[in-house]
């Protein structure tokens, strides 16, 4: 799940073969997020709670990581 959660940081697509369960395409982008806080929610030991999950769903900070051009270190 952790290379879901990665691979969704990088790309802004959720990587759905690592989740439990999904619908493809979502309806909304609210119900990715909801998918993914839910299976943040399994990896133990943290988080515990969906307020955890939340937290550690803000702190990706995929809205700077989506604007910011990749660059390849040589």
């Amino acid at each position: 799940m952790v290379n879901s959660i990665v691979n969704f940081a990088e790309t802004g697509v959720p990587d759905v073969s690592k989740m439990s369960s999904v619908t493809w395409p979502p309806v909304d982008p609210k119900d990715v997020r909801q998918l993914v806080i839910n299976d943040v929610i399994d990896i133990a030991p943290y988080p515990k709670t969906s307020l955890d999950a939340i937290e550690f769903w803000n702190s990706l900070n995929l809205t700077d990581i989506q604007s910011t051009p990749k660059t390849s270190h040589t």
